[in-house]
């Protein structure tokens, strides 16, 4: 992707006022195990009295700047290993470079529940959440 005299990614998205992250994977994550991200907040609409549209869903503009995003270093299931070692030593020292937009190799958008502390009703019985870019 290029990103060259940008200052942020502008994403068009329909959701329902969930938090979601947004997360960049470059060389660092191949090398350390470290990508970026950044979260950030979608609005929601309230569904019309007497309507049959009872969705929640609603189209904005979010607009993610780089310098929001923050370097985190990817989950493994064993927490031990050089690897994870390695890492952890990386984000300590501050080895890592803050994100400017270059070398993206992989973009992403992402849902984490432990973000999202309200209760899952009505149309939402199964614990979906909805976003479309």
């Amino acid at each position: 992707l290029r990103s060259g005299g940008f200052a942020g990614l502008v994403c068009r998205v329909c959701s329902d006022g969930a938090v979601y992250e947004a997360f960049v994977r470059t060389e660092s994550y191949e090398r350390l195990g470290v990508e970026y991200v950044c979260e950030f907040k979608t609005s929601s609409k309230s569904p019309a009295d007497g309507s049959e549209n009872t969705s929640r869903t609603k189209w904005s503009t979010v607009r993610l700047e780089f310098s929001d995003f923050r370097p985190r270093m990817r989950q493994f299931q064993a927490q031990e290993g050089e690897d994870a070692q390695r890492m952890r030593q990386a984000l300590g020292q501050s080895e890592i470079p803050p994100f400017t937009g270059r070398d993206i190799r992989q973009l992403g958008f992402r849902y984490r529940a432990k973000n999202n502390p309200f209760s899952w009703s009505g149309a939402s019985n199964f614990g979906w959440s909805n976003f479309y870019l």
